[in-house]
């Protein structure tokens, strides 16, 4: 297929120095993204081997105030066991004022709006929802949990405990200069589901996670070394990006590579598709230039000299005048008529114009009794040919239209329909 591609794209080559510049071409294109994949991976490991490790002597640096919380992938061991757990590292703070306060609610339906899936404010036993606002409601809300290793002021439930633990909750909700101060009582119940190592691992990160926020007015969180006697280990993994960033590369160099050849044959597909559009216009002025009573070679010489008058630049190139140029150069050169035919013919690889160079060549032979007829005939079941394959082309242009068309009343719909359902109060 390469062959045949290159040899009707470019028949003024030779085919070897074709297909030569076609592979250097398409190797060159490959091994420039393959070289640029491996540059920039190259780079990036470089930034990530010389980035500063996030653990470093027991103690992770926290971010500044002003750059937010950061989220780091670490491994615990502690005696034989190894586990992997995420902390969110807080950014450094000054102050206690400077943490935001949570929550929102109003006094007589807070029970039923913090429970969540909670049964009871007596059986809580999951994530509490103490927000901020709450809907329905004009009340800005503070909260505060006197036990905030149990349930921390937004709802947070870290610990499962093995017996019922009674806590209080303050709310303060309050509107301009008017304030209300409430307490709530609840009761953590065990979570009977729970194994053990899993109890295990929600203590020890809740531990951590304790250790972590008292430490939030230093540069430095130091990691703590035990943890109910048990001595801990840990370990930060890089992560490292430059090899997936390299398998990307080598993907899309892998792409270029068969991109090319599929390239060649949509330049050759386009080709043919051009000479086809040209045929009848072609034809046309061969019978017209015929019947003037031009020969054959001097009407392909007037059609080829006109084309050469009106055409552009190379964007605006038709292919089937260019064709009949480089017969009337063939021509020019020696070449015999019925060779230049037969050149002509196959160069285009089209039954339309291997019907055409046989009438030609059958001309030279039998001279020129009814090829004035055959070409009309000829010129009359192209123009027909034409007209069929351009409604073809629209039958299918509209079938793609019909999905945009469905997006697009669907989106209209949706236009009209939101706003009708927002007034209705639906």
């Amino acid at each position: 297929m390469i062959n045949r591609d290159l040899r009707t794209l470019y028949p003024h080559r030779e085919l070897q120095q074709s297909l030569w510049e076609f592979r250097v071409k398409r190797l060159g294109m490959t091994l420039a993204v393959f070289f640029l994949g491996v540059t920039v991976a190259l780079w990036m490991l470089a930034v990530e081997l010389n980035r500063e490790p996030e653990l470093q002597d027991g103690r992770i640096r926290r971010e500044d105030y002003r750059a937010g919380d950061k989220q780091v992938q670490m491994e615990v061991q502690m005696g034989e066991h190894r586990t992997e757990l995420e902390m969110q590292i807080g950014a450094r703070s000054y102050s206690q004022e400077e943490l935001s306060l949570l929550a929102e609610t109003f006094w007589e339906q807070l029970p039923g709006l913090i429970l969540q899936k909670n049964e009871a404010l007596d059986k809580v036993q999951g994530d509490l929802y103490l927000a901020e606002e709450y809907e329905g409601f004009p009340f800005q809300v503070s909260w505060y949990s006197t036990m905030p290793e149990y349930v921390e002021r937004t709802g947070k439930v870290h610990k499962t405990v093995s017996a019922p633990v009674k806590l209080e909750l303050q709310v303060i909700f309050y509107y301009g200069s008017m304030e209300w101060e409430h307490w709530l009582e609840l009761t953590l119940q065990p979570d009977d589901t729970w194994t053990r190592e899993e109890r295990m691992l929600t203590e020890l990160q809740d531990y951590l996670t304790e250790s972590e926020v008292s430490s939030r007015t230093c540069d430095w969180w130091y990691l703590p070394s035990q943890w109910e006697g048990q001595a801990l280990h840990y370990h930060v993994p890089e992560q490292l990006e430059s090899p997936s960033l390299f398998g990307l590369f080598l993907v899309a160099a892998a792409f270029v590579f068969g991109f090319a050849k599929k390239d060649l044959h949509g330049k050759y597909l386009e080709r043919q598709r051009q000479l086809k559009a040209d045929y009848p216009e072609l034809l046309y002025q061969l019978t017209l230039y015929l019947g003037a009573g031009l020969t054959i070679r001097g009407s392909l010489q007037k059609i080829y000299e006109s084309y050469e008058q009106t055409k552009g630049g190379k964007a605006c190139l038709r292919v089937a005048f260019e064709e009949v140029g480089y017969v009337c150069r063939e021509l020019a050169t020696g070449v015999p008529e019925a060779k230049a035919y037969e050149n002509w013919s196959l160069r285009t690889g089209l039954p339309e114009y291997t019907q055409l160079c046989t009438l030609l060549m059958q001309n030279l032979q039998k001279g020129s009794n009814g090829l004035l007829c055959r070409l009309r005939e000829e010129g009359d079941n192209a123009r027909k040919e034409y007209l069929r394959q351009c409604k073809k082309r629209s039958e299918e242009a509209q079938t793609k239209l019909l999905l945009p068309l469905m997006l697009m009343l669907v989106v209209v719909m949706l236009f009209i329909l939101i706003p009708a359902f927002s007034m209705a109060g639906i």
